[in-house]
């Protein structure tokens, strides 16, 4: 009897340990714990607030690049129409135009005069618009051409370069003589040259067949095309042209192994080596004749293109991609070897900038602070957003990084100034 009545305790002890386990492992074990922080998402990495050293509202240049020139900031006003000058120091507007033409193009200054392409409501062509220093709309030059949006402009010397469908240089050192019975157009016989090294796609004439950077070399110039249009394979070389900057007369003409034109290929100077990015490969050349010579080095994964406009500091080459793979990167000049590579997947639409070890990088989230030296976030500020439709370009002047965003309600696009003063790691 002893014994059953000992069986029955043990019995019932057994049941209420089996009972509260299972009620244990409902109400007292916590759920499966968390993955571990990954250091390279940029969701994880600690806030940080940059310096604002100035901020001007209702201006986003949208496509078209901001310049910088001595103390001039100037500010295609693409939704206003028109062009904002700035003094880069303080953030001052000296003037703004609006309501004139659609800018489509960077803006440079030549002496007393801005120069900088645009289209007006009552001409389907663009136009070389002329503005004085002080802001006083001076006349305007036909290009005729439709819709020839450069992007960029290159000034070397009395010479404006830019390209479309061709090269235009336009000699500013000879007056500019207006067309008769006009009192705002000038001729454009007597300054402007064009050199076509293919004709346009009949079909597809607003195609930018023609890359965005035009580099000085001496008394040389440099820029790019791409052979016959097709948009299935992009499998088309691009060439890599050098002309005397006076004649035009060629130089040296360069069939890419990799590099593509895609949405822009991008020409960079390091040392005597020119960097060609393009969004179907990169590769290294020779800058005095390439011809009959390998690249340095040429790279064509993939994800590792639409690097958007590389900066070189030193050795590196530092890049914010923003499409397929997009992530901020650093590679090797040397070698083109990958350094180290950051996920960011909401990507960069604008270009990084160096400044004391540290990259920044203007993205739809915010600013992020890398550390190059390391390759590790420092950190990100949620409060300046970086955004634009295509990808374009920052500037730096002295210890400032200047980007732009339309992302900020109420303020009808915002250009700002913020210290590169993020210490490194």
């Amino acid at each position: 009897m002893s014994l059953s009545r000992n069986k029955k305790l043990w019995y019932g002890l057994l049941i209420g340990f089996m009972l509260s386990s299972c009620l244990s492992c409902f109400i007292f074990f916590p759920d499966d714990p968390k993955e571990p922080v990954d250091p390279t998402d940029p969701d994880t990495i600690p806030q940080l607030t940059l310096n604002v050293a100035w901020q001007i509202d209702n201006a986003f240049p949208d496509l078209r690049f901001m310049s910088l020139q001595d103390t001039y900031l100037m500010i295609p006003h693409f939704k206003q129409g028109g062009l904002i000058l700035a003094d880069v120091r303080t953030g001052q507007e000296l003037w703004r135009i609006e309501n004139l033409f659609i800018p489509m193009s960077s803006a440079v200054m030549h002496n007393d005069t801005i120069y900088i392409l645009g289209e007006f409501a009552d001409s389907d062509t663009t136009y070389l618009i002329l503005i004085s220093e002080a802001g006083v709309y001076k006349g305007r030059m036909s290009i005729e051409a439709e819709r020839m949006s450069a992007r960029w402009l290159f000034l070397f010397g009395d010479y404006l370069f830019w390209t479309n469908n061709v090269l235009v240089k336009a000699d500013l050192s000879k007056e500019f003589v207006l067309l008769e019975g006009s009192t705002d157009t000038y001729d454009p016989e007597y300054n402007l040259t064009f050199y076509v090294p293919k004709m346009p796609d009949p079909e597809r004439p607003h195609f930018r067949a023609m890359g965005d950077t035009v580099l000085k070399l001496g008394e040389d110039i440099i820029f790019t095309y791409r052979d016959p249009y097709s948009s299935i394979t992009w499998k088309e070389p691009t060439r890599v042209v050098r002309l005397n900057a006076h004649s035009l007369a060629e130089v040296w003409n360069y069939s890419t192994r990799k590099a593509r034109l895609f949405y822009q290929l991008d020409l960079a100077l390091y040392k005597n080596k020119i960097l060609l990015n393009g969004g179907m490969g990169v590769e290294l050349i020779d800058s005095e004749n390439p011809i009959g010579k390998d690249p340095y080095w040429v790279f064509d994964d993939i994800d590792h293109n639409h690097m958007g406009y590389p900066i070189i500091v030193g050795d590196s080459i530092y890049t914010a991609s923003y499409v397929r793979g997009a992530a901020v990167r650093a590679y090797s000049m040397e070698d083109g070897s990958l350094l180290w590579s950051l996920p960011n997947q909401s990507g960069a639409d604008q270009n990084p900038q160096w400044y004391n070890g540290v990259l920044y990088v203007s993205q739809p989230q915010g600013v992020l602070a890398v550390d190059t030296a390391t390759g590790s976030w420092i950190g990100r500020d949620d409060n300046h957003p970086g955004y634009s439709e295509q990808v374009n370009g920052t500037l730096v002047y002295e210890n400032l990084f200047i980007h732009f965003t339309d992302q900020i309600p109420g303020t009808g696009g915002r250009v700002e100034a913020l210290y590169m003063d993020v210490q490194p790691k």
